[in-house]
């Protein structure tokens, strides 16, 4: 069976390092990217991942595009947003991307990333959406 990848964009090196340790340690192969150029670069490289964990951080009209380009590359990827902003892109807000919003902890993007229905049916104000 091939192990589920997961690409983590974060601009916030301390979050990216702990997604990436968790997800590692849950038997994940972690990809990694610090901003959206990044990330294309890894896409662009024919790396394909079935989880894509983004930050808000990064700013909602990237996010957008982040997981427009991951949707078109990687057909059936699952979409997870580390929610900063009560109004984001209307894109984001989309069904099929879950919503994680603060305070988020890494074992809940774990959880997530494995495809939790438990923390995928509480459905919030927009969205899949979990609170952590």
């Amino acid at each position: 069976m091939d192990l589920r990848r997961v690409l983590v964009v974060t601009d916030i090196e301390l979050s990216r390092w702990a997604l990436r340790q968790a997800l590692t340690s849950a038997g994940f192969v972690v990809l990694s990217a610090a901003d959206a150029t990044a990330a294309r670069a890894v896409a662009a490289s024919n790396e394909r991942f079935d989880v894509l964990v983004v930050s808000q951080s990064l700013g909602s009209e990237c996010v957008a595009g982040l997981l427009e380009d991951a949707a078109l590359r990687c057909p059936g990827v699952s979409s997870i947003v580390l929610a900063v902003d009560p109004d984001p892109h209307p894109i984001i807000t989309k069904a099929e991307h879950i919503v994680l919003e603060k305070p988020y902890s890494v074992e809940n993007v774990v959880a997530l990333a494995r495809g939790s229905t438990v923390l995928r049916a509480n459905s919030e104000s927009y969205g899949w959406s979990a609170k952590g």
